[in-house]
């Protein structure tokens, strides 16, 4: 009898330390497939990715091209239409101010003027106006200048020379002001440069790119 429980003793020890091995060898084994599929994902990932650099640079070539072309032609348009639509808004401002200003003198002194709150309405409408267009041109700024920075290199030299252009045309949007016209002017004056600017560079990139 003692014999038999030792037996069973025994037999249910070498079983739980079956299990406990058993246990030990799925966990390590599932740790193991996990982390092969992580690598194996990662090394799609890059595959992937050297694949849709190597369609860029080959079979889509021509495509990346044009696109980038499109772009580049949709930017300087688009310069022309911001710098008038930022100029405007500085007009609208400065009219909407001073017909607030003499609404309000009629305000204070408790006076309804039909002529005046009619002039303050569409003084109000037209500014509102001039601020959405001003919004649509940095809407559309953004979408065109993100689109052709994500089709260039970041590594490469006209990455860097068309950031820098964009960045600079857009400091001169903002720095333009009302009632200073001469300094204005040498500011439009450097928004058109670095258009050209853009295009050399843009030309220079192409034809190393298209091989001619």
């Amino acid at each position: 009898s003692q014999n038999l429980t030792r037996e069973r003793k025994e037999q249910q020890d070498f079983l739980k330390r079956e299990r406990e091995e058993q246990q030990k060898f799925l966990k390590e084994e599932r740790a193991a497939q996990a982390a092969s599929l992580e690598a194996d994902r990662l090394n799609q990932k890059n595959i992937a990715e050297r694949n849709f650099n190597m369609q860029v640079l080959s079979a889509n070539r021509q495509a990346w091209i044009n696109k980038l072309r499109e772009l580049l032609a949709d930017y300087i348009s688009l310069s022309t239409e911001f710098l008038a639509a930022h100029t405007n808004f500085i007009v609208a401002q400065e009219y909407f101010n001073n017909v607030s200003d003499k609404r309000n003198y009629y305000l204070e002194k408790e006076i309804v003027n039909d002529t005046v709150e009619k002039i303050y309405e569409d003084a109000t409408n037209k500014l509102s106006n001039e601020i959405s267009k001003i919004y649509s041109c940095m809407a559309s700024e953004k979408f065109i200048t993100s689109n052709i920075r994500l089709m260039l290199n970041p590594q490469e030299k006209f990455y860097g020379i068309m950031d820098g252009i964009f960045d600079e045309i857009t400091s001169i949007y903002t720095s333009i002001q009302k009632d200073n016209g001469e300094d204005n002017q040498t500011k439009i004056a450097s928004l058109h440069n670095e258009i050209d600017k853009l295009i050399s560079a843009s030309h220079e990139m192409l034809l190393i790119v298209t091989g001619k």
